[in-house]
């Protein structure tokens, strides 16, 4: 899953691969949950959640 926010416009993006989706928004724990790797920027919500996976 890839979440680009309200002002990117996913045609923008050129090819997308089959296996990603791309949303606006999606609850960070939903990506969390179902994902093998977590790429963020850090912040605190996503510090959290990642360590919440990993130590659940």
């Amino acid at each position: 899953m890839l979440q680009i926010g309200r002002y990117t416009d996913a045609g923008e993006l050129g090819a997308i691969p089959a296996s990603v989706e791309v949303h606006p928004w999606v609850p960070q724990r939903v990506i969390v949950e179902q994902a093998d790797s977590f790429v963020t920027h850090t912040g605190m919500g996503g510090c959290g959640e990642g360590c919440w996976r990993t130590f659940r």
